[in-house]
């Protein structure tokens, strides 16, 4: 069974880089989005549909929001005061190029 990507996500997810924000996964399948100020469930109450918020909205998304893989996804809500470690861990050339919030 194929599973179809809709066009509104897949251009949320090229707005917001297209590989998982902590590991550089690029896997499609894998990738979720996530709120940088941990205010998803405030957000969703206003914009429940993610995905169209970051289309109509790209500047203020970068801002907000972030795409992270399932595992760092887990590991940024459980450890997140450790985030800026396990990226340098991960994968070092990451944090050149990206600034990482708190």
């Amino acid at each position: 069974m194929k599973i179809t990507e809709s066009p509104q996500k897949r251009r949320a997810f090229e707005i917001l880089g297209n590989r998982c924000r902590g590991c550089g996964e690029t896997d499609r399948r894998l990738l979720e989005t996530s709120h940088i100020s941990r205010d998803g469930k405030k957000q969703r109450k206003k914009n429940p549909d993610v995905e169209r918020w970051v289309v109509e909205h790209p500047e203020k998304a970068k801002k907000k929001v972030w795409l992270l893989c399932a595992n760092c996804h887990r590991i940024y809500d459980y450890y997140r005061e450790d985030w800026d470690e396990y990226t340098k861990q991960k994968k070092p050339s990451l944090n050149q190029s990206q600034e990482v919030r708190k």
